[in-house]
């Protein structure tokens, strides 16, 4: 799979919760198994605006595989406090679909190395 061009907001990394988040969403469009296992809680749960909620990472797994591939993420921000986080942007796929979204995280606790262990994101596709 080709590699994924990823934009990011000016500061990012400035807080070690930011990085996670980044590369929970890179993570996110390259479907990548390996990585969400070690950023994603076995029972996280995932709530997709529209789509309805799902538990435990092969389901959240399967749902991301017929997404299409991501080409490029542009990151508009990452904010994190505590056990909780978001980040926003636009994701486009190599057909030129463009999707704008939006994932509200919760972690298992404020730890540097804590599993995120719910997902609410808000999909919106993109005019041409």
């Amino acid at each position: 799979m080709p590699m994924i061009a990823l934009t990011e907001p000016a500061g990012c990394g400035n807080a070690p919760r930011q990085l996670v988040i980044r590369d929970l969403v890179l993570a996110l469009a390259e479907v990548n198994g390996a990585r969400l296992n070690e950023l994603l809680a076995e029972k996280v749960r995932w709530d997709s605006a529209g789509a309805g909620a799902i538990e435990g990472l092969s389901r959240l797994i399967d749902r991301l595989s017929g997404q299409g591939e991501v080409a490029t993420i542009e990151l508009a921000s990452i904010l994190t406090h505590g056990r909780e986080g978001s980040t926003d942007g636009v994701l486009t796929f190599r057909d030129g679909r463009r999707q704008a979204f939006c994932h509200v995280l919760r972690f298992a606790s404020a730890g540097k190395t804590a599993k995120v262990t719910e997902m609410r994101s808000y999909l919106v596709d993109l005019p041409a």
